[in-house]
């Protein structure tokens, strides 16, 4: 049951900013409680399809102009109907925290104050001689909230972002820093144990060719030993280069940076709890991330792209989703784009990669734990 109610009528995201919103509804949701009348019966239905709507604005791939326009015909029609205006004012506020482009937005406010004016005065209009007198001052001070939310909730809106990307970003170097600390750890290795090594190999080289006796057993035990610090010293240059490998938050700091630079907005789920992953599973995720920017970039048209990081018992999983045009099912079926490359990484560490179309291009992947 609660499954089907998270899933099915809770605001996605723990959005508990949504909710409060959803206050301005409590003087008309009490006028149409109990239901005495046909008229009750259809502002009640009203504000449940509004709600359902209001709901989906906040599950990203359903920003978009019908659904605008579905809640502002709504908004429209129970502010005719009821004379309730007020049902304005948390739908300004919903579609300015929704992630669309300036353009789009601008063309929203457009919409907005047009549906609003337009049928809070034909409200009025119709029903002129039945509002009381001392109503007006309370009519004229509902309407400039009315007028006035769209303006505060993309002040709000954009300070939410912008925390949120701030605080985002902070995580990222404060794992960075620590990342850092490694490569200073593989420097001393280099150039310390590094430089041991090599030195033990010239030395084993030389005594090998200054033996002035036919000793086998002593050539073949100082070969042995040469043959050990090259191997040894190969395996630390391998360490140092794994060490230098992208972790999961330098990859999300670039792809940040180069998304915003191209007008792209990145939202980020779950991302602190990567540090902790395995770090070889974070370089193979970093790759993928590395080349799921790239084909944002290049192919997708999006406005959003949504990293969401999540783990269970046993598996690490990725989901990068944007919301441009999608993959074809031609270039989805010759695995271009760089699929092939990224679906090659995951396999070799015995993981699943999946991309389908969703409102926009979906990838998803998932890694064993212990790779």
């Amino acid at each position: 049951m609660m499954n089907f109610i998270r899933k099915h009528i809770l605001i996605p995201n723990n959005s508990a900013i949504a909710y409060i919103y959803l206050l301005y509804m409590v003087p008309l949701l009490v006028s149409a409680l109990p239901v005495d009348s046909i008229s009750d019966g259809i502002t009640l239905m009203l504000l449940i399809i509004f709600y359902a709507l209001y709901r989906r604005g906040y599950i990203e791939q359903y920003q978009n102009d019908r659904l605008f326009l579905l809640q502002m015909l709504i908004s429209a029609v129970i502010t005719f109907y009821t004379g309730y205006a007020s049902v304005f004012i948390f739908f300004a506020f919903a579609f300015n925290f929704w992630i669309i482009n300036d353009q789009t937005r601008s063309k929203y406010f457009r919409w907005y104050y047009l549906s609003a004016i337009f049928s809070t005065v034909l409200s009025l209009w119709l029903s002129w001689e039945d509002v009381p007198n001392d109503t007006w001052e309370w009519i004229g001070i509902g309407m400039l909230f009315v007028l006035f939310s769209p303006i505060i909730a993309k002040v709000i809106a954009k300070e939410t972002f912008r925390i949120q990307e701030l605080s985002a970003n902070h995580t990222r170097l404060e794992m960075i820093v620590r990342q850092s600390e490694r490569d200073r750890i593989a420097r001393d290795l280099h150039d310390n144990l590094g430089q041991a090594y090599s030195t033990m190999t010239i030395k084993a080289e030389l005594a090998e060719k200054l033996m002035s006796k036919d000793m086998t057993a002593a050539r073949k035990e100082l070969k042995e030993i040469a043959n050990m610090s090259r191997q040894n010293l190969n395996l630390v240059r391998q360490i140092v280069s794994d060490l230098r490998e992208r972790t999961i938050a330098q990859a999300m700091v670039e792809a940040s940076e180069t998304l915003n630079d191209r007008g792209i907005f990145l939202l980020s789920y779950g991302e602190e709890i990567t540090e902790d992953w395995p770090i070889e599973q974070q370089y193979v995720i970093s790759a993928v991330i590395k080349e799921a920017t790239t084909n944002i970039l290049r192919h997708s048209q999006a406005s959003r792209a949504k990293f969401n990081f999540s783990q269970t018992k046993n598996t690490l999983n990725v989901e990068i989703h944007d919301n441009g045009i999608g993959i074809s099912e031609t270039n989805l079926s010759q695995a271009t784009f760089g699929l092939q490359g990224m679906n090659q990484r995951i396999q070799e560490v015995h993981g699943k990669f999946t991309i389908s179309n969703d409102y926009g291009t979906k990838i998803s992947i998932e890694i064993p734990k212990g790779g």
